[in-house]
């Protein structure tokens, strides 16, 4: 699937990335987000709801689970959660933009190179620029390999 672990697992380390750079962002709302933005999705197609969906999912394991948040991480990861499916989205809050801004710097996944000037964070847009140059070179050295392959067993 496309939002699965994998997806998770690259969210996180965007995110880990974008908080080694500026300590105002958290590190623990980066990670548990990068673990429940996508956990409501109903397919892998087209759910504008999953954020909403899933930020009420939070609020249903928040004294179980989450308990140990303090109410200041837990609105950030809530907020992250709930708005990372709309576009244009940038919050001022550095965290929940960063959340934001890791998900959508794996949209490779997916076929569509992150826009740099979509990013709600510098530090996003300047890794969506780094990203959109090193895939075109890692599409670029695939495009070639293929060639080589291709007239060689001609």
């Amino acid at each position: 699937t496309i939002h699965g672990l994998r997806h998770w697992k690259h969210v996180e380390q965007y995110g880990l990335s974008m908080a080694e750079k500026d300590s105002r962002i958290s590190k623990t709302v980066v990670r548990l987000f990068a673990c429940f933005h996508d956990c409501k999705r109903i397919s892998d197609s087209r759910d504008l709801q999953h954020g909403p969906r899933a930020a009420q999912f939070l609020d249903e394991i928040r004294e179980n689970i989450l308990g140990w948040l303090s109410d200041g991480e837990f609105g950030q990861l809530r907020e992250a959660v709930l708005q990372h499916t709309f576009q244009n989205v940038s919050t001022g809050d550095v965290t929940i933009d960063t959340c934001i801004d890791a998900d959508r710097l794996d949209l490779w996944r997916v076929g569509i190179k992150p826009d740099p000037n979509q990013m709600a964070t510098e530090i996003g847009a300047d890794l969506a620029r780094a990203l959109t140059q090193d895939k075109m070179f890692e599409l670029i050295n695939d495009f070639l390999f293929m060639v080589i392959l291709v007239l060689g067993n001609g």
